[in-house]
Formats: C-alpha cells, structure tokens, sequence
C-alpha cells in the first residue's frame, strides 16, 4: 500500500481530507505527495526530479510547504522569512 510510504505527519492527516474530495483522483494525488517527500528527503536525486517536484509544487502548494515544514524546519523558516520580508515592504 502506498499509504505505508508515507513519512509525514502533515501528510497523514491530510490524505484523510484528500481521500473524500471527489475532485482530486488520490491515487495520483498520493503518488505526487510521497514523490515529494522522497524528493525532499533527498532519496530522489534532486537533479532529476526537479521538474517534477516543481510541478507538483505548482499544482499542491500548500502541501508543498506543509511537508517542507516538517521535513526541513529550517529551510522552510529560512524561505519564510525571506518571502515576509520582501511582502513587509
């Protein structure tokens, strides 16, 4: 089962929500989410799936950045702030 790929607790909620959503297909919609764990994870080479991840990004953005929350506190605090530095102005 795809589910037991799964590594974060953002993303095991959110499936829950996802899987009622009739205008989502979750198979695809789960298959994109734990690529992008993966990729952030850095078990997929970044080089290569970069495309993809940023396709993804653009298609679930706020999944994006709830996974990258969890996965990477640093970095997504890091992004954060610039991104509210740059919109304060």
């Amino acid at each position: 089962m795809m589910e037991d790929q799964i590594k974060t607790e953002y993303l095991k909620n959110r499936i829950k929500t996802v899987s009622k959503n009739e205008d989502i297909n979750y198979d695809d919609y789960l298959e994109s989410m734990i690529f992008l764990e993966r990729w952030l994870s850095g078990e997929i080479d970044y080089f290569h799936g970069r495309f993809k991840a940023a396709r993804i990004k653009r298609k679930y953005e706020d999944d994006y950045w709830g996974i990258l929350k969890e996965l990477k506190p640093e970095e997504f605090r890091k992004i954060f702030n610039i991104k509210h530095k740059k919109t304060s102005h």
